[in-house]
């Protein structure tokens, strides 16, 4: 029984100093390389709300990675994109199809933009009857 005590001790000890030994080990980071040769990501966050009477279909349409993405949606949009390189121009536009004089929709549209694991800040926001657009080029 005291071999077994012994051989408990043994290997929770040596748990323990490997496992310090681990949590010293950085994790190796991996961001693109932009067209300048820096590392750095950026990452796009864009957000659109309809104010209006009754419940719409709202056409978002965004500048992605990928190029121009155009979702439906009701009354909130929200979605991120990235990576995507410095000098990128980040453009929304949404739109409220059934906007009339009588039944108008108050749209406001959002960029926020990240870069590496910063947090998000706004970039661009505009505010319209019927539609709403706002770009903004990351140079930072």
């Amino acid at each position: 029984m005291k071999n077994l005590k012994k051989t408990f001790i043994l290997f929770t000890m040596i748990f323990a100093i490997y496992s310090c030994e681990n949590n010293n080990i950085s994790q190796p980071n991996n961001p693109t390389t932009n067209e300048d040769g820096g590392e750095e990501n950026y990452y796009v966050k864009y957000t659109a709300k309809c104010v209006c009477r009754y419940n719409v279909n709202m056409e978002v349409k965004v500048n992605t990675e990928q190029g121009l993405t155009t979702f439906l949606c009701e009354k909130n949009f929200s979605e991120t994109f990235g990576p995507v390189p410095k000098g990128f121009e980040c453009k929304i536009v949404g739109t409220d199809p059934s906007s009339t004089t009588e039944n108008y929709s108050d749209i406001t549209v959002y960029i926020h933009v990240s870069r590496n694991e910063e947090p998000f800040v706004l970039k661009a926001i505009n505010n319209g009857t019927g539609n709403s657009q706002a770009s903004y080029t990351i140079d930072f």
